[in-house]
């Protein structure tokens, strides 16, 4: 082989090597993770705890936008923010249901 071809091969090898790990940096936002891991803890928290995961569903939100300005390409911050809007909604609807009970035991009551 002539000093040409091994530094074409070289060179090639090379760029093989920068393209398969350069997909691989892509999604290594930490804060699109955190948004997930955030909006699930939140839909999980406004079933039980509503008041919990209404401010996890806004933390979710928050991190949500900040990870996809930062990686617009990625589906971890997308994925943060709906589950962030689903928890919010659901922390809403709880609130409200219990809210209803409440009254409705107290009218009864007299009070």
């Amino acid at each position: 082989m002539s000093e040409k071809q091994e530094y074409d091969t070289e060179q090639n090898e090379k760029e093989l090597t920068e393209y398969s790990t350069s997909q691989y940096k892509e999604d290594t936002g930490i804060i699109g993770d955190q948004a997930l891991v955030t909006g699930i803890l939140a839909v999980v928290f406004s079933f039980c705890l509503g008041l919990l995961g209404l401010i996890f569903g806004i933390a979710a939100i928050v991190m949500g936008i900040r990870g996809k300005k930062q990686m617009p390409k990625a589906a971890k911050p997308v994925i943060g923010i709906a589950l962030g809007v689903a928890a919010i909604g659901q922390s809403m609807f709880s609130s409200y249901i219990l809210f209803m009970v409440f009254v409705q035991n107290h009218s009864m009551l007299g009070f």
